[in-house]
This record gives structure tokens, C-alpha cells and sequence, in this order.
């Protein structure tokens, strides 16, 4: 599935790996560099200012998954999206 913003566009995309389902999201986004990378998933890391996002996100979706064996994985580089 596609998904277009006036800021961008992304995609889902859903698959079976032997015995786990992979889902898969991508952007046409600026890319995050190694260090926010690194931190992306912790609980309250943010690069937005302060008042735009709590940077709960993907630390949410982490604990949502982690209970039933699952696991999330970030790969970036700057300049070429997610």
C-alpha cells in the first residue's frame, strides 16, 4: 500500500518469513543520521522541538510487539529515507 503526504510518500507492505510475518514500512524521507539511528527507539528520544511529539512512537511500538516475540529493526542512511 501506498501512502502520499504532501511532505512525502511511504509504503507497507506485508510478508511471510518462514515462521513469522515481516511487516514492512518505507519513505521517501531525509534519512536519519547514525546517531539519532542508534537512538530511535528510545523512550522520550525526539529530533522534533520541544511541544511537537513526546517520542513515544516507536518506543510504543516496540513494547507493543516485544510481548508476543516480535521484534522492530530501523534501517537509514541521510539522504535516503527509511
Amino acid at each position: 500500500s501506498a501512502v502520499c503526504t504532501p511532505a512525502g510518500s511511504g509504503s507497507i507492505a506485508t510478508r511471510a518469513a518462514e515462521d513469522q510475518v515481516e511487516l514492512v514500512v518505507s519513505d521517501n524521507g531525509h534519512g536519519m543520521a547514525p546517531d539519532v539511528l542508534s537512538r530511535c527507539f528510545e523512550p522520550f528520544f525526539t529530533t522534533k522541538p520541544v511541544g511537537q511529539g513526546p517520542g513515544l512512537g516507536t518506543a510504543a511500538c516496540r513494547g507493543t510487539v516485544a510481548p508476543f516475540g516480535g521484534t522492530l529493526r530501523a534501517a537509514s542512511v541521510p539522504g535516503a529515507g527509511a
